[in-house]
């Protein structure tokens, strides 16, 4: 056993003492332990020291990070932020990651947010992350690969839950087709293994519609090397993670509204557009919510809502196609804060929204987001919650504010 793996062991063991009566803990620290002794170690290096930049697909803006009216305090805002240069860059002998947005290329990784301000308040989820220590990054190794001769990834931390999907990896998707005639040459295109059938469906949707593309899917703990990597990061930044919000967690350039506008709500065989059947009568949804961060006085505010005749439901639950006809036809909806709430970019201008947050949720840009660039009306509610119960606690909204909200707005 090397010098280094004593030392490992050393520290594992007085964690084990400490900890003796937490046999849970021992286990993950021992599993921890264990893949740091076979962990990747490499230095952190920005992207343009080794790779190429082929084409520009951004450059450097001015980004309006936008925030909604919240009832009774705030009539909304906004904050300027720069948002840098998004290249298209070739790599050479690069190796992709499933659920992790670091690249490993020559010797050095390349992981774009540990240059970003915000790196200091994110709790990284990258789910091949072992330890960040100083300029250095230990990555757990991995235990399958492939090999891929050109590649293209659609790969990240966050590529499979649907609200991160919609701006950060989607806009890449959209790319492809352009992409395909400035490097004139099949690729194959790097997907995670996606538990969501809506963004299967959008996915494999555009891609079996595409020319000259191979399509490969990582499975859990499988990497691809690529003797050629063609990559653009995320096309907007949210935080990973983090405890406590920041404006700085959201900012989402103008040109993925443009490019959801241009693609995305402009394909007629994803969208619902029966002009007969969309002037029915207008619906009124409740979208429903469970777990965590959720209103704790939710029985009584249900009962409200269905007395006033609105629909409750989960989008989630819905197919692609039913959820985009159920969103074109509302007319007002109201809930819980969640990732429902993005679907309402399905939605017409004007469409009014009463959403309730616990407090340090209620400046949401997201929501913003929506408002400014899809015409969504947007209001956030917020009541009483504990602030030392962290970003994701739950709350309780007086029921006569929610009506008098609802007053106001005209719902």
């Amino acid at each position: 056993m090397s010098i280094k793996s004593i030392k490992l062991l050393h520290k594992f063991l007085k964690k084990v003492i400490i900890i003796l009566l937490r046999p849970h803990q021992v286990i993950q620290i021992f599993k921890h332990q264990l893949y740091l002794m076979s962990a990747i170690k490499l230095p952190i290096i920005d992207s343009s020291n080794l790779g190429k930049i082929v084409k520009t697909i951004k450059e450097e803006t001015i980004e309006k990070v936008f925030f909604p009216k919240v009832f009774g305090l705030a009539l909304g805002g906004q904050i300027d932020f720069r948002s840098p240069k998004l290249d298209l860059i070739k790599y050479k002998n690069a190796t992709v990651f499933q659920s992790s947005d670091f690249i490993l290329v020559q010797d050095g990784a390349v992981w774009e947010k540990f240059h970003k301000p915000q790196f200091t308040k994110i709790v990284p989820l990258d789910k091949d992350l072992l330890k960040v220590e100083n300029n250095l990054i230990y990555i757990k190794k991995p235990s399958q690969s492939v090999n891929v001769k050109i590649g293209y990834s659609l790969c990240g931390v966050h590529s499979k839950v649907w609200s991160h999907f919609l701006v950060q990896y989607l806009p890449k998707l959209y790319l492809i087709r352009d992409l395909r005639n400035t490097i004139d040459q099949n690729m194959t295109i790097i997907l995670p293994k996606y538990t969501d059938p809506q963004i299967r469906e959008i996915v494999y949707t555009y891609l079996n519609n595409s020319e000259g593309l191979e399509i490969m899917e990582l499975q859990d703990n499988e990497v691809a090397i690529c003797d050629s990597l063609f990559h653009i990061g995320n096309t907007a930044y949210i935080s990973d993670h983090a405890s406590y919000i920041s404006p700085a967690d959201f900012i989402i350039p103008k040109f993925v509204a443009q490019s959801l506008k241009n693609n995305l709500l402009s394909d007629s065989s994803l969208i619902y557009n029966d002009v007969a059947d969309l002037k029915d009568k207008k619906l009124k949804l409740y979208i429903g919510r469970n777990g965590y961060r959720n209103v704790l006085n939710s029985t009584e505010i249900e009962a409200f809502f269905k007395a006033k005749g609105f629909d409750f439901v989960f989008p989630h639950t819905l197919t692609l196609k039913e959820k985009i006809k159920l969103f074109r036809r509302a007319e007002i909806v109201v809930g819980p804060g969640s990732s429902g709430f993005t679907n309402l970019l399905f939605s017409k201008p004007n469409t009014k929204v009463l959403v309730f947050f616990n407090f340090s949720r209620c400046f949401e840009p997201y929501l913003g987001f929506l408002s400014e660039y899809f015409g969504i009306d947007f209001t956030v509610i917020t009541g009483f919650d504990d602030p030392s119960a962290g970003i994701h606690n739950s709350y309780r909204i007086p029921l006569a504010k929610i009506m008098s909200a609802c007053d106001h707005l005209g719902i």
